[in-house]
């Protein structure tokens, strides 16, 4: 049996069971020899340990079975406030021009993710969203902070030009800007809902594979500590709900500001530069994680303003960040 899925004329159309294992098996083997875990296949960050199909490993499964992506049918809809519709059928063809199956996917600029942005204060000189609140042991007071390009202007607390501006959650003021980017998420869900139906893949995502391959990666799998408790050992006091177990946690977030304090160790006389990425965080509000690592500083400076994946390890009352990653968009058909 070949790689391309084709139904010529006159010959059967059903599969034998051989034929379908040997299907399942040849997707078993492109994921474990082709595909990357959070590339082409992962799990969502807070979206459960599920791993689903991502557009660049529906790609790779095409390219296995020689099928070709065509939309067969879009429908365009106007909304109130310039806001728009796409609603997208793309078809999967063989070689002979049949269709083997379809997927549907829809994206609208009414969707949260598209339909709001995070604003923060701007600057009356320069214009840019770079106004940060000045540290209490500096005056204080408000800065147009240049590592976010700003112009280095100051105000003093109660500037009304700075404090009467409207922050956090609003909407976008042009969502034509949005339209092409939701009709690409439409097609994206369509091609990624077509191959799981036409490739039967469905339950291929969420299934151990014939070989030893992770459930999910290093970076999605939480740090756990085997039980370990003698068996006349009182129990340790439970940590108050809101704050995160000891260990590795991984969340996402939005990301305000990232500051940096340097010095030098008076034993070593070595210089050193501790970096704080200032976060929200659903479970624990606004806290700043701790890092000596100059390029996952660098990497929170270029997420910030909206929201990223952030990993950071919990050590008592220390939180220490390990990385950072733009939120996935995901490949779930919807």
């Amino acid at each position: 049996m070949g790689n391309e899925l084709q139904v010529q004329p006159g010959q059967r159309t059903e599969l034998t069971p051989a034929e379908v294992k040997h299907q399942v098996n040849l997707i078993q083997e492109v994921m474990r020899d082709v595909m990357q875990d959070g590339e082409h296949y992962g799990a969502i960050p807070g979206c459960g340990t599920k791993k689903v199909l991502l557009k660049g490993g529906a790609e790779k499964l095409l390219l296995t079975f020689r099928l070709h992506a065509l939309v067969d049918h879009e429908q365009v809809s106007d909304m109130a406030g310039g806001h728009r519709e796409y609603r997208l059928t793309v078809g999967l063809h063989n070689n002979a021009g049949t269709c083997l199956g379809q997927g549907v996917g829809s994206c609208s600029t009414m969707e949260s993710k598209y339909r709001f942005r995070e604003a923060g204060r701007k600057c009356p000189q320069c214009g840019k969203e770079a106004i940060i609140k000045g540290k209490a042991d500096f005056g204080g007071g408000w800065l147009c902070f240049a590592k976010k390009g700003g112009c280095g202007a100051k105000w003093q607390d109660g500037a009304q030009e700075i404090e009467s501006q409207a922050t956090g959650r609003i909407e976008n003021d042009n969502p034509a800007d949005q339209w092409n980017t939701c009709y690409k998420m439409a097609h994206k869900r369509a091609l990624v809902s077509a191959c799981l139906v036409t490739l039967a893949a469905s339950d291929i995502f969420t299934q151990d594979l014939d070989e030893d391959i992770p459930v999910a990666t290093a970076a999605q799998q939480p740090t756990t500590k085997p039980a370990t408790q003698p068996e006349q050992s009182q129990p340790a006091p439970a940590k108050p709900a809101s704050q995160p177990q000891d260990g590795e946690v991984q969340e996402l977030m939005n990301i305000f500001d990232v500051s940096e304090k340097s010095g030098t160790n008076p034993k070593t006389k070595k210089p050193w530069t501790r970096y704080g990425v200032q976060v929200e965080s659903a479970v624990d509000g606004t806290m700043t994680l701790g890092t000596f690592d100059k390029a996952i500083a660098e990497a929170a400076r270029a997420v910030m303003g909206r929201k990223a994946v952030v990993s950071y390890i919990v050590d008592g009352k220390f939180k220490t960040i390990t990385g950072i990653a733009d939120a996935p968009e995901s490949g779930v058909a919807q």
